[in-house]
C-alpha cells in the first residue's frame, strides 16, 4: 500500500512539473493556453520508445486497443493524465480505516 501511495505522490508531481511547464508556454505565447498531450510530450522525451511500444503492444493486444484506448489516452493533456491517475493511484493505496463492530 505504502508503494502505491509513493508512485500515485510521483505521478501528481508529475502532473505539477507538466502544468508549470504547460504554463511557462502559455506565458510566453501571449496569453492563449497551451496544452501539452500526452503523446506529443512522450515524442519530446523518447521518440523512440513511442514506437517500440506501440510496436509491441500492437504484436501483443488487438488493433482496437491502440487506436481506441491508447490513442484517447496520448491525445489528453499529459497534466490531466497524470493527475488522474496519480489521483486513482493513490486513493488505491490509502489506509483502510479500522471498523470495529461488537455484537451483543
Amino acid at each position: 500500500m505504502l508503494l502505491l501511495r509513493i508512485l500515485g505522490m510521483w505521478l501528481l508531481l508529475a502532473a505539477a512539473v507538466v502544468l508549470v511547464y504547460d504554463a511557462t508556454l502559455t506565458l510566453g505565447a501571449g496569453g492563449s493556453f497551451v496544452s501539452t498531450s500526452l503523446g506529443d510530450l512522450w515524442r519530446m522525451l523518447s521518440p523512440g520508445s513511442l514506437k517500440g511500444t506501440r510496436e509491441a503492444l500492437l504484436s501483443v493486444a488487438p488493433d482496437f486497443v491502440w487506436s481506441s484506448v491508447i490513442a484517447f489516452a496520448l491525445a489528453r493533456s499529459a497534466w490531466l493524465v497524470f493527475a488522474v491517475l496519480g489521483v486513482i493511484v493513490y486513493w488505491q493505496g490509502r489506509r483502510r480505516r479500522r471498523v470495529d463492530i461488537f455484537a451483543n
